[in-house]
């Protein structure tokens, strides 16, 4: 069971945040990269066979405030897959925050006790117990993802090392390297939907 006091932040900032709706017409207003990510996330989760067993068997709705960021793409990535769990399900009502703006919050849901890694999405019932965090990624998800990053590598020696940051590469060659890199990132998309589907399930199961 959450403090008294961290139980009121976070209806506070609940009650503050936006819903998805609002939350991705502000992406869509903004445009660029991060609105043209959303519109493929959103699409490809519309067409997924998720398993939304674990969250019918919730007895009442869950609260989910999420911590965000226009720009980043895990955010883009998955927090169509939670608002897709939301509306077939009915189970969670959720509202979204800007990480930067609540600091404390932040703080208090770190990624292994040190980082403000974003989507975090607090999972709490209707007294303001936590019944438990999602934060970024599955760690399946980032293993697969670097997998196929260090395949694109070493199939071109032009691109170097992966721990050689882009931007230290010739022009011509970061022009071929990051379209392959987006290609690479993009096959693992149906893997992700699942995982995250999967580790959200497991979250709500404790409920």
């Amino acid at each position: 069971m959450v403090s008294t006091k961290q139980s009121a932040n976070l209806q506070d900032a609940f009650d503050s945040g936006d819903t998805y709706d609002d939350y991705a017409a502000k992406i869509r207003a903004e445009g660029g990269r991060p609105a043209n990510l959303l519109e493929k996330s959103e699409a490809t989760v519309s067409d997924a066979n998720l398993d939304v067993a674990p969250f019918t068997n919730v007895n009442k709705p869950l609260k989910v405030l999420v911590l965000s960021e226009t720009w980043c793409p895990d955010c883009t990535d998955n927090l169509p897959i939670l608002n897709e769990i939301a509306k077939r399900t009915g189970k969670f009502d959720v509202r979204i925050i800007g990480r930067d703006a609540f600091p404390e919050v932040a703080d208090a849901h770190l990624k292994e006790g040190k980082f403000r890694s974003i989507p975090t999405m607090i999972f709490f019932d209707q007294d303001g117990n936590e019944v438990g965090t999602f934060i970024e990624r599955p760690d399946t998800v980032t293993d697969l993802r670097q997998q196929r990053r260090r395949e694109v590598y070493a199939g071109d020696p032009d691109f170097g090392s992966p721990d050689t940051p882009a931007s230290e590469l010739p022009d011509e060659v970061r022009a071929t390297l990051e379209p392959r890199l987006a290609e690479a990132r993009a096959s693992t998309r149906d893997f992700a939907i699942q995982e995250v589907t999967r580790e959200l399930g497991e979250i709500v199961a404790r409920a």
